[in-house]
């Protein structure tokens, strides 16, 4: 018996040594080797967003050399290979999402990725008012190589009807003067509506207007909050910190790009539109940029330009910060409920998260924006104005708007912004500078 026990002590004692000489090891790393708690605390957040098991590794050796610069977390080689082949499946609904709101509007509802399903599936909402239709969908999925990473759902409306609804609602809201935040969910195929206690009869208003089966409603803070790198860097280029010196607020630049003036090209940088007003004065790392040349703060953008006034400054670089480079500017069309969104902001650097919804809609200064896009990433003050973008595999990023703000939606942390395609349009650009 003694003999038993004592094996069992030495097995224990033995054990607690391994364990110890672990937790040496990694306090024992140099800084260089070793990652910060806070930052294994964000990488497991992504981690839970996206399905994979928490990481409590310190050390830098066991994680991706590439994964803090495209996604901004550390991920193994096996997690990155994972998200690839969702990207792949992802990329193929894209084309899946536009032929079917071409030919089959009247029974589709919408699709997105769900990366938390049988360890990633893009799901295709249709209609169960018109099941007889599913048929030809399915041979079209069958088709495909991304057949077994697919499956069909149905649902109560179809997306047509969930986007005229929300219009409804949103021309209450407006005409009412209320704050109130709402986007639809695909995934749940209703609209989220989201106001203060205060405003409770307004919100039970709506539910008899349209019915509770379509609405999901959460009586919290609806409203958008605004989220105002120093060093010295030239060309100017996304992601670096700006400040308005006629404020004293700061941003984050979004990109540069140019417009055709009266004697050619012109150069300039794009951010937030309730970052600035019209000819307040911008400076990077404590040096003149430019002042603001002009500004569209409604609809579907929050936006302005950086026009370069100093003479001196070059706007014409497609970097973002220091972890790659614009390849592409992204189209409405090819977005979808689930790809990956990341942001380069000055506050909390590179973070990234799927797009929940491209339909979101809330009050941003006391400005209401519509179609604006909802993601579920971190960001903080400062890093309005941000480059969104889709991370590449090798640093040739896809840029997919600027951002606006930041807000909770049934208790997940959201960030907002304005697509890409609506600030080109109504900034009046001819371009943006990519590679």
């Amino acid at each position: 018996m003694k003999k038993s026990f004592f094996r069992a002590l030495i097995i224990v004692l033995s054990l607690l040594s391994i364990v110890s000489s672990q937790v040496y090891a990694e306090t024992d790393l140099s800084q260089q080797q070793r990652i910060s708690i806070s930052d294994l605390d964000i990488s497991n957040s992504f981690r839970e967003i996206y399905g994979f098991d928490p990481a409590d590794n310190l050390s830098k050796a066991v994680y991706s050399e590439d994964s803090p610069g495209r996604y901004g977390v550390y991920l193994t080689d096996d997690e990155l290979k994972t998200l690839s082949i969702r990207d792949a499946t992802i990329n193929y609904g894209k084309k899946l999402q536009e032929m079917l709101n071409s030919n089959y509007s009247e029974f589709f509802g919408g699709l997105y990725y769900d990366h938390l399903l049988d360890n990633g599936k893009l799901r295709i909402a249709l209609s169960n008012k018109n099941k007889s239709n599913a048929e030809s969908i399915q041979k079209i999925v069958d088709s495909s190589s991304e057949k077994k990473n697919i499956e069909i759902y149905y649902v109560d409306h179809t997306l047509n009807e969930l986007i005229s609804i929300q219009n409804d609602i949103i021309n209450y809201i407006i005409n009412n003067s209320l704050e109130f935040y709402t986007e639809i969910s695909i995934e749940k195929n209703k609209i989220i509506v989201q106001a203060s206690e205060q405003d409770r009869e307004y919100i039970e208003q709506i539910k008899k207007n349209y019915g509770e089966d379509i609405l999901e409603t959460h009586l919290s803070s609806p409203s958008i909050q605004p989220l105002s790198r120093f060093d010295y860097v030239r060309p100017v280029r996304g992601g670096l910190a700006i400040n308005n010196t006629s404020t004293g607020s700061l941003c984050t630049g979004a990109f540069t790009g140019w417009t055709i003036g009266p004697t050619g090209p012109v150069d300039l940088l794009v951010t937030a539109g309730h970052c600035g007003s019209l000819y307040d004065y911008f400076s990077q790392g404590n040096a003149s940029i430019g002042a603001v040349n002009y500004k569209y703060f409604q609809g579907t953008t929050d936006a302005l330009i950086i026009l370069n006034t100093t003479g001196t400054v070059a706007f014409n670089s497609p970097y973002n910060y220091d972890n790659g480079y614009w390849d592409a500017t992204e189209s409405i069309s090819s977005e979808i409920a689930g790809e990956t969104i990341c942001k380069s902001g000055v506050s909390s650097d590179v973070t990234c998260g799927p797009l929940r919804t491209p339909y979101a809609s809330g009050s941003v200064d006391g400005t209401y924006l519509v179609g604006l896009r909802s993601a579920a990433l971190y960001s903080t003050g400062g890093d309005s104005g941000a480059p969104t973008y889709l991370p590449g595999s090798s640093g040739n990023h896809t840029l997919a708007g600027v951002l606006s703000g930041g807000n909770i939606v049934a208790g997940e942390q959201r960030t907002l912004y304005s697509h890409i395609q609506n600030v080109i349009t109504n900034l009046n650009l001819s371009g943006v500078y990519t590679l």
